[in-house]
């Protein structure tokens, strides 16, 4: 099965945007992303209101609740889906987070 991997740049090319290494998606309501896929860069997905199932690495899905995060890391293989959600994903390109490391 091949899983979908992607690209902070794929991104902001399909809604016409600016590239930049750091993103800020809100989460509307019932989102699902794609099935099981991975990126190339940092994700940290902060849940406001409602609920979303969360599955890393295809171990079970975890159930995130307000006030909950989670970290998925560059290739880390994941599916999540919102339910009646609110929040925000930030996204990152691992050279913004490295470079900072360094310094």
């Amino acid at each position: 099965m091949d899983i979908p991997v992607n690209t902070l740049k794929k991104h902001f090319i399909e809604s016409k945007q600016p590239y930049l290494s750091l993103y800020i998606q809100r989460i509307d309501d019932n989102m699902d992303m794609e099935g099981m896929h991975s990126h190339n860069y940092f994700q940290i997905i902060f849940i406001d209101e409602g609920e979303a199932n969360h599955s890393i690495e295809y171990e079970p899905p975890l159930l995130m609740k307000p006030h909950e995060v989670s970290v998925i890391f560059p290739k880390q293989i994941h599916h999540i889906s919102f339910k009646q959600c609110k929040g925000v994903i930030l996204m990152f390109d691992e050279v913004l987070f490295c470079s900072d490391i360094l310094k």
